[in-house]
């Protein structure tokens, strides 16, 4: 037997998208009638269709999300009228849909900015983390390398007091072992400050 239910919908229902929301369950459900904003902030659904039916698409309608938050949903039953033909979302004027259009753009880019900055920390965080590590790596990686040239610079030494004759190629790998030191050493302040560097932006993002 069909009836008809007139629902009441109190808590976080305007401006959050729940209209369209209402309308899509109830045309899965098979039901007929309309959705619609009342002023003192709740959305009123009045809907048409088999009981069963009725009753699923109310449990439906207990949505809490990020944006949606139903607090209450109240019902009146009553006999079905067949003046319905589909479901649908009842507008009021343009004026009104219009600013609460907006306002519910303006509530997801809020949300969006939260979500980002949220990401962004959590980059700079994870940019200081790697930062040191890579900091440290390579300190100790400076660190064995100096201490490895140190040692065969000793090793050379005493190679070249006793063999005069090799002394021109000791020298040429003692000199590339401090170049290559050198520039280990600068590739390492170079990759800190582009990692610092990129921390800095990030804080400027999270500024805005």
């Amino acid at each position: 037997m069909k009836k008809r239910a007139t629902v009441v919908i109190s808590g976080d229902v305007q401006d959050v998208g729940f209209r369209g929301t209402v309308m899509r369950i109830a045309q899965k459900a098979g039901l007929i009638g309309y959705v619609e904003n009342l002023p003192d902030g709740t959305v009123r659904a009045i809907c048409e269709g088999e009981e069963k039916s009725i009753r699923g698409f109310l449990k439906k309608l207990e949505i809490r999300n990020d944006d949606i938050s139903v607090e209450k949903v109240a019902v009146k039953w009553s006999k079905a009228q067949g003046r319905f033909k589909y479901f649908e979302v009842k507008y009021s004027d343009l004026g009104a849909e219009m600013f609460q259009g907006f306002a519910t753009a303006g509530r997801k880019l809020s949300t969006m900015h939260t979500d980002l900055k949220g990401g962004f920390k959590e980059t700079k965080e994870g940019l200081s983390d790697l930062k040191n590590e890579m900091k440290g790596g390579f300190n100790k990686v400076e660190t064995a390398i100096s201490s490895m040239h140190s040692d065969v610079n000793t090793r050379f030494d005493t190679l070249e007091t006793r063999y005069g004759e090799i002394g021109h190629d000791i020298k040429t790998v003692k000199t590339d072992m401090a170049k290559l030191t050198a520039e280990l050493h600068n590739s390492t302040e170079a990759l800190i400050s582009l990692t610092g560097k990129v921390g800095a932006l990030i804080d400027r993002k999270l500024a805005e």
